[in-house]
């Protein structure tokens, strides 16, 4: 659906992506659970979902960062089982490029734990495991940038074939 809104007298475009969600699986800081929910609502994602162990978005800290973002967003506390049956995405080292990855029109992006990635178990349920070429010593970063990454290439390409 495509939505046209004046915001401080310029028109936004905004895009929202039916049966595109995330699951976020363990995430321990409330930085990275407000970061995740400003960028999901950035790129027109449905819904959040997260596991049991994630910290809540209503934590003080994440919905400073979130910038609002946790009231514009569906969001709910599901376990893997109670997610909608679509393709499950997870982004872990280790996959298939993210760059020659072709993304379905609709699914779950799933990221894992900053510290212990994504679980056997969720990993299993993958449908596609896809990873983000990195070129440094470390090759490492944060998992809300990890996410914007994924994001950006997944609705790019949702864009492009419509």
């Amino acid at each position: 659906m495509v939505t046209v809104v004046a915001v401080k007298a310029k028109a936004i475009t905004i895009l929202d992506f039916n049966n595109l969600f995330v699951y976020a699986e363990d995430i321990r800081t409330p930085f990275n659970v407000g970061s995740i929910f400003r960028t999901a609502e950035s790129f027109g994602i449905e819904k959040i979902f997260l596991s049991e162990h994630c910290i809540s978005p209503s934590n003080a800290k994440a919905q400073r960062v979130a910038m609002g973002t946790i009231d514009y967003i569906s969001w709910q506390h599901s376990k893997l089982e109670n997610l909608p049956k679509l393709p499950i995405i997870a982004l872990e080292t280790g996959g298939e490029d993210i760059n020659n990855f072709c993304f379905p029109k609709e699914g779950i992006a799933v990221i894992g734990n900053e510290e212990l990635g994504i679980s056997a178990e969720v990993l299993k349920k993958a449908d596609s495991v896809i990873s983000i070429p990195m070129y440094g010593i470390k090759a490492s970063i944060n998992v809300s940038v990890a996410f914007g990454i994924l994001m950006q290439k997944w609705t790019e390409t949702i864009v492009k074939e419509n």
